[in-house]
């Protein structure tokens, strides 16, 4: 904890000796999240002072959109609302219709945003997204993209597997659970599920 402290406090004195150092206020706010003591409000506030700053400075698009990306994906790893899951949703829509489609923002987005719809019990809409996901990715292999990633791909399936699941659909979800791990054999939730869906098929890790 104080190794996190000591490193913050060093980032901090930067911050103050150039406002829009945006490298420090992500550093700071990753540091919140990967201490025992996470703090999720506060990833979350400086994640959006990064957002800020890149937009001010002229950043690629691409690059504001990625910090866009990670600030959902911290928001999804906090306590889940309906509020926060909204914003979740909200942001990845923005992302998806304004990123370059070959960017890799868009492939952890269409996750992300099926997560939340999970979440939310909205089950069509998850799906949708998830699908969506597995399209862009498959044609993003096709097309020998270097944005593509492969373990992105590999948890759209699990997700995929874990909503069908849950809706009784367990024969679509084993599927989804193989593919998932035909691409990343070390995927550990689509394992556990796979190997768990006979003994607890209630029990599912998204």
């Amino acid at each position: 904890l104080r190794k996190f402290a000591s490193a913050r406090n060093s980032l901090k004195k930067s911050i103050k000796q150039n406002s829009s150092d945006y490298k420090a206020m992500y550093e700071i706010s990753m540091s919140y999240i990967e201490s025992d003591d996470k703090d999720f409000e506060k990833s979350i506030s400086w994640m959006q002072k990064v957002i800020d700053s890149a937009k001010s400075l002229g950043l690629d698009e691409g690059k504001v959109l990625a910090y866009e990306a990670d600030r959902c994906n911290i928001i999804l790893n906090r306590k889940k609302t309906k509020d926060s899951l909204r914003d979740v949703i909200e942001c990845c829509d923005i992302i998806i219709h304004e990123a370059d489609i070959w960017y890799e923002v868009p492939q952890s987005s269409y996750n992300h945003m099926g997560i939340a719809f999970f979440h939310l019990n909205q089950v069509e809409k998850a799906r949708k997204a998830f699908l969506a996901g597995l399209h862009l990715s498959k044609r993003m292999v096709n097309e020998n993209r270097k944005e593509y990633n492969i373990h992105i791909h590999s948890d759209a399936y699990n997700n995929l597997g874990v909503l069908e699941q849950t809706v009784g659909n367990n024969v679509p979800a084993v599927t989804a659970y193989r593919s998932a791990l035909e691409l990343n054999k070390d995927n550990i939730q689509a394992k556990s599920n796979l190997q768990q869906l006979t003994l607890e098929p209630e029990n599912p890790t998204i």
